[in-house]
C-alpha cells in the first residue's frame, strides 16, 4: 500500500520587455528602476549612452565617461550591485550597453545607475560659431619725393592707420585697406665728372616707385632716359589716380605690407670739364621720384568666438528587459489523483 504525492512545476521560461526609459540633460547620475517580477533567476539589461561638455572655448571638447552599474533588490529588500561597465568616449558617439546578472531565483526590482565624468584629455569637432564686427578708419595721406645730390638712394616708408583698438574677446579677422596714388617720375642724362681727364662718361636717369600690393609683393612704376644724349631738360612721366586695395590677414596690426620704397639714380654733373678752364660743373640730380598716396581708408573685420555652455549633455537609455525564469512549484493538494499502476 502507498499514499499518493503529486507535484507541479512549470518549465522554465523568458521574456522580454521594451523598457524605453530616456534621460536627456545636464545631470551627471540618472537611476532607472523596474518593479518586481516573480520568478527571475537571471536578467539582460540594454541601453544606450552619449555624453559630451564643451570646455567652453570652441570647437574644443572634453573627454568623458559613462559608468553603468546594474542593480537588483527582493521587494523592499536592500539594493544591490551587479554588473559594471565603463564606457569612454572621446566624440559624438552613442555607445550601446549590455549588463547581465545571475541570481537565487525569486523575485526582483532591478535597475540601472548611470554615472558620466570628465577624464583627460580633449577632442576638437565642428566649427567654432563667431560674432562680427567691423570698423572703418582714414589715414593721413603720405607724401614723398626723393632725388640724390649725391650717390644712388633708396627710401622705404610703412603705411599705416595705427593700431586697431581690439575690444574684449575680439580678434581680428583681416583688414582692407585703400587708397588712392599719384606718382611722377622726372629723369635726365647727366655727365661724370673725373677732374683728371675728360668726363665724357653719361649718368643715365632712372627713378621707380614701388607699391605693395594684394598679393604681398610690389607694382613697379619706373622710368628710364629714352636716349643716349646730355641734357639738362626733365623728361617727365606722371601715373595719376591709381587705386590700390591690399588685403591682410597675417599681421592685422595696422600696418600695410611691405613698404612703400621710392630709388633715384646717383647725381650728375651738368656740363664737361676740360684742364685749365675756370668752369667748375654743378653736381646735380638725375632724377626724381615723388609719391603721393591719399584717401588711405582701411575696414577692420573683428570676430569673436561665441560663448558655449560647458555644462554637460547626457543621454542615457534603458532599451530592453530580458528575463531567465525558473519553474514554478505549484502545491496540489486536497485533490483527487488518478493514478495509474503497472507492472504490478
Amino acid at each position: 500500500m502507498f499514499k499518493p504525492y503529486a507535484r507541479l512545476l512549470l518549465a522554465d521560461g523568458s521574456k522580454t520587455e521594451v523598457r524605453n526609459a530616456l534621460y536627456q540633460g545636464a545631470s551627471n547620475t540618472t537611476t532607472f528602476t523596474r518593479g518586481g517580477v516573480d520568478q527571475v533567476k537571471k536578467v539582460i539589461l540594454k541601453g544606450r549612452v552619449a555624453s559630451q561638455r564643451s570646455t567652453g572655448s570652441g570647437g574644443t571638447w572634453q573627454n568623458r565617461k559613462v559608468t553603468v552599474t546594474l542593480r537588483y533588490r527582493q521587494q523592499w529588500g536592500e539594493w544591490f550591485d551587479g554588473e559594471t561597465v565603463a564606457v569612454d568616449i572621446d566624440q559624438f558617439t552613442t555607445h550601446d550597453i549590455e549588463l547581465s546578472q545571475t541570481m537565487s531565483q525569486g523575485s526582483y526590482e532591478v535597475g540601472l545607475y548611470f554615472l558620466a565624468e570628465d577624464r583627460e584629455g580633449t577632442f576638437n569637432s565642428g566649427s567654432v560659431t563667431y560674432d562680427y564686427r567691423d570698423e572703418n578708419k582714414i589715414a593721413n595721406p603720405y607724401q614723398k619725393t626723393l632725388s640724390p645730390s649725391g650717390s644712388a638712394q633708396t627710401f622705404r616708408h610703412t603705411l599705416s592707420i595705427g593700431n586697431p583698438e581690439i575690444g574684449s574677446g575680439w580678434e581680428i579677422n583681416r583688414i582692407l585697406y585703400f587708397a588712392k596714388v599719384d606718382i611722377r617720375l622726372e629723369v635726365r642724362n647727366l655727365y661724370r665728372y673725373d677732374s683728371k681727364a675728360w668726363g665724357q662718361d653719361k649718368v643715365k636717369g632712372r627713378a621707380r616707385v614701388r607699391l605693395p600690393n594684394d598679393r604681398g609683393e610690389y607694382n613697379t612704376y619706373e622710368k628710364t632716359t629714352s636716349d643716349d644724349y646730355f641734357k639738362e631738360t626733365w623728361e617727365v612721366t606722371r601715373f595719376t589716380d591709381i587705386s590700390m586695395r591690399w588685403e591682410d590677414v597675417v599681421h592685422k596690426d595696422g600696418n600695410i605690407y611691405p613698404e612703400v620704397e621710392l630709388w633715384a639714380e646717383r647725381a650728375g654733373y651738368d656740363g664737361q670739364s676740360q684742364a685749365g678752364s675756370f668752369y667748375e660743373p654743378n653736381y646735380v640730380p638725375t632724377s626724381l621720384a615723388y609719391v603721393h598716396i591719399r584717401d588711405i581708408a582701411a575696414t577692420i573685420y573683428y570676430q569673436r568666438a561665441q560663448p558655449v555652455s560647458d555644462a554637460p549633455l547626457n543621454h542615457f537609455y534603458w532599451d530592453t528587459t530580458a528575463y531567465d525564469l525558473g519553474a514554478t512549484d505549484v502545491s496540489v493538494s486536497d485533490a483527487i489523483i488518478h493514478w495509474t499502476a503497472t507492472g504490478e
